[in-house]
């Protein structure tokens, strides 16, 4: 993600999403290729990126229900034993991340508008709805519809939602410049101007 873009608060991760999280951007290998190690070096990694001491009893149990849920995998290579991400640790990841971003709000406001505009049909309409929350969330404004407005640049986030929820074709960012009638949406966002009239 991009400077505009920053994480609520990372050490609000909850475990099980630490455990995904660290493995993700760790090579978890025990060089003595051995696999009773293994957790231990992995609880010392999550330990330091949460600043919080969790039992190694807590963390077995908790690598246990990952694997049992097909989101981390245990392989070996010759560097010894290690555990990766599977494709859909991979995916829940990047959702929960996507869900715990803020966008950057700027002090002046660059005149220009972030539009999403999206035709997701109704058999996907729960992908439609997760969607929307997130626009929600991020403080998007429904202009109409589909169409949602955001003074402040936000395309890398964006753009991840539209992977994570494979909702890429269906999807279109785009920023424009100011239009007639666009300062109530100003005034609405506080960017410091008053509506005419």
């Amino acid at each position: 993600m991009d400077r505009e873009t920053t994480i609520k608060n990372p050490k609000a991760l909850n475990l099980p999403f630490s455990i995904l999280k660290t493995i993700s951007v760790n090579r978890i290998a025990d060089v003595a290729h051995s696999r009773s190690c293994l957790n231990q070096t992995l609880r010392l990694l999550v330990d330091e990126f949460l600043n919080r001491k969790y039992p190694l009893w807590r963390i077995n149990q908790t690598v246990r229900a990952l694997r049992a849920r097909g989101l981390i995998k245990l392989i070996r290579s010759h560097n010894g034993w290690h555990y990766v991400l599977t494709e859909k640790g991979k995916s829940l990841l990047v959702k929960y991340e996507i869900n715990q971003c803020m966008v950057k709000k700027h002090k002046y406001w660059d005149k220009k508008w972030r539009v999403v505009i999206f035709d997701i049909r109704e058999i996907h309409r729960t992908r439609r709805n997760v969607l929307r929350k997130l626009l929600t969330n991020l403080g998007f404004k429904l202009l109409n519809k589909s169409v949602w407005l955001f003074p402040y640049p936000c395309d890398d986030i964006v753009e991840l939602a539209k992977t994570a929820y494979g909702v890429r074709h269906n999807t279109i960012y785009l920023v424009c410049g100011r239009f007639n009638g666009d300062e109530w949406l100003a005034f609405d966002f506080n960017l410091g101007l008053a509506p005419n009239g």
